[in-house]
């Protein structure tokens, strides 16, 4: 997984769980969402229309997954690409969606055979094949720093994918010139906290209706 989850996050994550090579209707209904950001949608609109029929837990388990993924999209686009030799630029658009997915999920097995599941039926054999390596290679390889850009040696690739901050941000804040230090580290803390109300403020309009009231979610 992607750092330490909350109890409340590990149950929601759990509900992606399915039979091998089942593909749940929540974890369409996430790439779906995923794919229709990528044409230009609001994250919360793609929401509303792909998650509509979903049941509470469902949605909450989608809820968790397409905002884990817009809210880390630099980190794990940093791990997924350690691990396709070719590029990240070289993957179909809807099979980078379903590595994205399945490395925010943390790659357990039945996710894995979902995410084989839907690169299959997006991009044929092949693409089930490197998805399947690629999400186990990342699994394996955790998501320590140790992996990504040192902060000292290069403050704007570690920004860029450790911290997920947009390159045209990480640009504006280093063109300033001021020192590398606790400044920086202060405005990104700040950046961050910023980041993290906005996606929050989405996230209660695209929350199902009644989530709160759904068994183990309240807790």
């Amino acid at each position: 997984g992607q750092g330490t989850k909350s109890k409340v996050e590990q149950e929601i994550a759990a509900l992606g769980d399915a039979p091998m090579g089942v593909v749940t209707e929540a974890r369409q209904a996430a790439l779906e969402i995923s794919s229709g950001i990528g044409r230009g949608l609001r994250l919360d609109i793609a929401m509303e229309r792909a998650a509509r029929g979903l049941d509470p837990r469902d949605r909450a388990f989608v809820h968790e997954l397409v905002y884990g993924v817009a809210r880390l999209r630099g980190r794990l686009d940093h791990l997924v690409g350690r691990r396709v030799h070719a590029g990240l630029g070289s993957l179909d658009a809807r099979v980078l969606d379903v590595l994205r997915l399945g490395a925010h999920q943390g790659a357990p097995d039945a996710a894995v055979s979902q995410a084989v599941s839907q690169a299959r039926r997006a991009s044929g054999k092949g693409a089930a094949g490197l998805v399947n390596a690629v999400l186990r290679g990342v699994a394996d390889d955790g998501a320590g720093l140790e992996l990504f850009p040192s902060f000292e040696d290069e403050p704007a690739a570690f920004l860029e994918t450790w911290g997920s901050h947009p390159r045209w941000l990480v640009d504006r804040w280093l063109a300033d010139g001021r020192p590398m230090g606790a400044t920086l580290r202060g405005e990104v803390r700040r950046a961050a906290v910023r980041q993290l109300v906005r996606v929050q403020a989405q996230a209660q309009t695209a929350c199902c209706r009644g989530l709160e009231h759904a068994p183990g979610l309240g807790e």
